[in-house]
């Protein structure tokens, strides 16, 4: 299943041929570290198989990444308070 050229982003989900979904959790530019929805333990292959096995949602990728986004800021607000409280 190819997906043409996407880029493989983390937080990006994608779809394998029998319908289940994953997240890119790492991405070196030559092997992809992903989670498959429901697995405990991560799963890596070469950046040809994955592209040739999967298929990306653009949809689901946009929300996940926007989500992981917001976490970011909260954490980074979260240490910038806990700083400033330390007096550091």
């Amino acid at each position: 299943m190819s997906n043409g050229m996407q880029k493989i982003e983390v937080n990006s989900r994608w779809v394998d041929g029998w319908g289940k979904k994953i997240t890119v959790i790492e991405s070196d530019g030559f092997r992809i570290l992903f989670l498959r929805d429901g697995y405990a333990h991560p799963c890596r292959m070469t950046d040809y198989r994955f592209t040739r096995e999967f298929k990306h949602l653009p949809e689901e990728s946009a929300a996940r990444q926007a989500e992981a986004k917001e976490n970011g800021v909260e954490k980074i607000q979260q240490l910038k308070n806990l700083l400033q409280v330390e007096g550091v």
